[in-house]
C-alpha cells in the first residue's frame, strides 16, 4: 500500500474505507477486474476493489496527460481528507445522505466558502459537486503554499512521478 493511501486512511478515523487502495501500475491496464486482481495480489498482497477498478479509465487518462506535459503539475486530492482538514475531524455522515450534504455545506461555510449555486444536474450529483469544491479548496491551498502532502515529502514512484495526496 502506498504511504499516501495509508496516511489518508489515518486522517479519516471512522471513514477510512472511503480511501480506495491504489492499484499497481501493471494492474491499471488490465482489461477486467479479475485480471487486475490477479496482477495486483502477488505484487502487494491486496486485491482490487470494484471502486478502484472503476477509476482505471480516468486514472489512465490523467496519467497520459501528466506524461505528455512534464512541466504541468497535477495534484492528487482526496475530497474526504480535504473535508476532514477543513472541519478538524472527519465528516462522518455519508456524502450522499441528506445529513452528509448538510454537514459538508456547513464545513464549507466554516472555511468561508459559499454553497455552490447548483448542487446537481444531468450526469452529476450533489456529492460530485461538493467533492469538486473540496478539491478546489485544496488546489487553492497548494497555490498559496498552505497545502501539505501525505506523505511529506511525497514518495517517488518507480517511474519517477511523485506520489502523494495533497491537503
Amino acid at each position: 500500500m502506498r504511504a499516501a493511501d495509508r496516511l489518508a486512511r489515518q486522517a479519516l478515523p471512522g471513514k477510512a474505507s472511503s480511501v480506495f487502495t491504489t492499484m499497481t501500475r501493471p494492474a491499471w491496464s488490465a482489461p477486467d477486474r479479475a485480471t487486475a486482481d490477479a496482477i495486483n495480489r502477488p505484487l502487494t498482497g491486496q486485491g482490487v476493489s470494484a471502486q478502484s477498478f472503476a477509476l482505471a479509465p480516468k486514472v489512465l487518462e490523467a496519467d497520459r496527460y501528466v506524461r505528455s506535459r512534464p512541466t504541468v503539475r497535477v495534484l492528487e486530492v482526496h475530497p474526504e481528507v480535504s473535508f476532514a482538514a477543513m472541519a478538524g475531524a472527519p465528516v462522518l455522515p455519508g456524502k450522499r445522505t441528506e445529513e452528509g450534504v448538510a454537514a459538508r455545506l456547513d464545513v464549507l461555510r466554516q472555511v468561508g466558502l459559499l454553497p455552490p449555486s447548483v448542487l446537481s444536474g444531468s450526469g452529476y450529483g450533489t456529492d460530485d459537486v461538493l467533492d469538486a469544491v473540496a478539491v478546489a479548496w485544496t488546489a487553492h491551498r497548494y497555490a498559496t503554499g498552505a497545502a501539505h502532502s501525505l506523505p511529506e515529502p511525497p514518495e517517488t514512484a518507480s517511474d519517477g512521478i511523485a506520489a502523494a495526496i495533497w491537503v
